[in-house]
């Protein structure tokens, strides 16, 4: 009940009316440039404290446009962070995440709240001052927000138009200048492309379509143009990818950057089926993987390989999780 009261007074619907260059105000303006690490975050938070303004803050990025040609809502996420606001897709039109953060905002149990609860503690193992992440497959920033709210730099892909406004809304909201947010996909060449979009049901669940008509097409980027350009060479600590199927070729053209220096760890959704719609052999993403210096696991933390059946059910291969083998032990998985 206490919950429900909380999450209650949180909520606030809006409409169109939002003026373009919305920027809201925020008692956590001056917290939002303050970067963490893991550990530390953890430790304040149990004390109550939040550090001072003098924390070194590497990237200030300005705040995306917000502007709203449709009927949304937000809710302020309350728990195992520091509070901020996400703009949700309306009632009924994204019934997985959209819902999920709307019921359990005070909660803490949101969509896919285990995987965030994972990189959360795996990335604290390495202690870093300021973590930079990697979120290509944004959704409406269920994670990227997250992740922002702890001070970490975040950079963040979503070329599906409604997921990308509110993700601009909700990072305009927090005042979060430490968001790189891209209204783009990543893939292996510079290009538009089709997406195959279900009705209301999971605006993140849109598959390319090699074969379709387009009428919206999207905008697709490299990933090692974005690295070496935007990033000036910087490789990220974490990658959270999320494409239904196109993971492999979102990430295939940084593999000579990675050979070098790659990410310490990588949360992507693995789907075979949605690899072979796309003409993608699934083995091609592990080896790519394997190759370039990581172990593969599963959500539950077996190990795979290019002798797994990767079609065996038993295995629930949706999601893997790729630790970097220089850095990989128990501690780092447990």
């Amino acid at each position: 009940m206490v919950s429900l009261i909380a999450v209650l007074l949180y909520i606030q619907s809006s409409h169109a009316d939002i003026p373009k260059n919305f920027k809201a105000k925020s008692s956590f303006n001056k917290l939002a440039n303050i970067n963490y690490s893991p550990t530390r975050y953890a430790t304040e938070t149990k004390n109550n404290k939040f550090g001072s303004e003098e924390n070194y803050q590497p990237y200030y990025y300005e705040l995306p446009e917000c502007s709203l040609g449709f009927k949304t809502r937000s809710v302020v996420v309350t728990a195992f962070t520091r509070p901020y606001r996400n703009y949700l897709h309306n009632y009924g039109e994204d019934v997985h995440v959209s819902e999920s953060i709307f019921g359990n905002a005070a909660t803490g149990l949101l969509f896919e709240h285990h995987v965030r609860e994972k990189m959360f503690k795996m990335l604290g193992h390495f202690n870093l001052k300021h973590p930079v992440i990697v979120d290509i497959g944004a959704n409406i920033g269920l994670h990227a927000l997250y992740f922002a709210s702890l001070g970490y730099e975040v950079h963040a892909f979503e070329p599906f138009k409604k997921n990308a406004d509110l993700i601009s809304c909700s990072i305009a909201a927090n005042q979060f200048h430490n968001v790189k947010f891209n209204r783009v996909g990543l893939s292996e060449e510079d290009s538009t492309m089709c997406m195959d979009v279900p009705d209301n049901t999971n605006h993140g669940h849109a598959v390319v379509n090699t074969n379709a008509n387009c009428n919206n097409p999207l905008e697709f980027i490299r990933f090692d143009h974005y690295l070496t350009n935007i990033m000036k060479g910087r490789v990220p600590d974490l990658i959270k990818i999320d494409i239904e199927g196109h993971e492999y070729k979102a990430l295939i053209t940084a593999k000579e950057i990675f050979k070098k220096k790659k990410p310490k760890l990588i949360f992507s959704e693995f789907n075979p089926l949605f690899m072979k719609e796309q003409n993608i052999d699934p083995k091609d993403y592990l080896k790519f993987l394997i190759e370039i210096g990581y172990n593969v696991y599963t959500m539950g933390l077996i190990q795979i390989n290019l002798d797994t059946d990767l079609l065996n059910p038993a295995l629930a291969l949706w999601d893997i999780i790729a630790i970097d083998k220089d850095f990989d032990s128990y501690e780092i998985r447990y």
